[in-house]
């Protein structure tokens, strides 16, 4: 889907001065918690080392970082989730995958298909309305990578050019680099074979089922934890929802 969606943001509360101007605080949490963001999703790993021996001796920059986390109840989580996905039957397969997020409402979905058969399997997930298009077309991919079994071929076909750069461009080091590494890990552990295509929104029977599928997913009850999908990684959190900016509210548009 298109649609436009709202940031995958968490936002600070707005906080005012005196003379209505915002609080030079709320600027510090933002930039120690960005920086924290920075160094636990970094591709490199003495980048990661740092902040987490950092973070447990706690010195004059580590502390006040440690201290604007909690501020806002925001930790470092260590997903070591060894969630046992049912696995597909088959040895090469064709997926289409998609997100969504209407009416405050996020979910993906996405359709699988054995080469050489008709039957299809199809997807959908409800996952936290904080969470952004973005995340929601991310985890459609990731989620049917693990059902893949081992030593399969896949043909994953997404309409979405953000996942196809962060998943696909080795370069890549932003905000999604926990789907990037669990990603490659999931395809290097289970030996798998996969082709990423992006595809046009709307045109193909494939596409267009996994677009029913992921606004179908987003009116279900029931939520499906994205934390599930990921294993030896830290992720800053809330209880609720993984983290993956953070930005001062009065700065969206719709605030100006």
């Amino acid at each position: 889907m298109h649609n436009a969606s709202p940031t995958n943001y968490f936002h600070l509360p707005i906080t005012y001065g005196g003379l209505g101007i915002p609080r030079f605080d709320i600027f510090a949490d933002e930039i120690r918690i960005k920086t924290a963001l920075y160094l636990i999703n970094n591709d490199n790993e003495l980048l990661r080392e740092v902040y987490s021996e950092g973070i447990k001796h706690e010195n004059s920059i580590f502390k006040e970082m440690n201290r604007s986390m909690k501020k806002y109840k925001i930790r470092p989580q260590q997903f070591n989730n060894d969630e046992i996905f049912p696995k597909l039957k088959g040895k090469n397969f064709t997926i289409y995958t998609d997100g969504s997020n209407l009416n405050n409402s996020t979910g993906f979905g996405f359709t699988a298909k054995v080469n050489n058969s008709q039957e299809t399997q199809d997807f959908s997930y409800k996952i936290n309305s904080e969470y952004s298009h973005n995340v929601a077309e991310l985890s459609a991919i990731l989620t049917s990578l693990k059902i893949l079994p081992p030593k399969s071929k896949a043909k994953i076909h997404t309409d979405s050019e953000i996942s196809i750069h962060v998943l696909k461009n080795k370069a890549y080091n932003g905000i999604f680099n926990c789907f990037k590494h669990e990603y490659q890990q999931v395809i290097q552990q289970s030996n798998l074979n996969i082709q990423l295509i992006k595809v046009k929104g709307h045109v193909n029977k494939g596409n267009i089922k996994a677009d029913e599928l992921a606004k179908k997913g987003a009116q279900e009850h029931n939520y499906f934890d994205i934390k599930k999908l990921f294993s030896n990684q830290t992720i800053l959190a809330t209880s609720n929802t993984i983290i993956f900016d953070i930005k001062n509210p009065y700065k969206r548009k719709d605030m100006m």
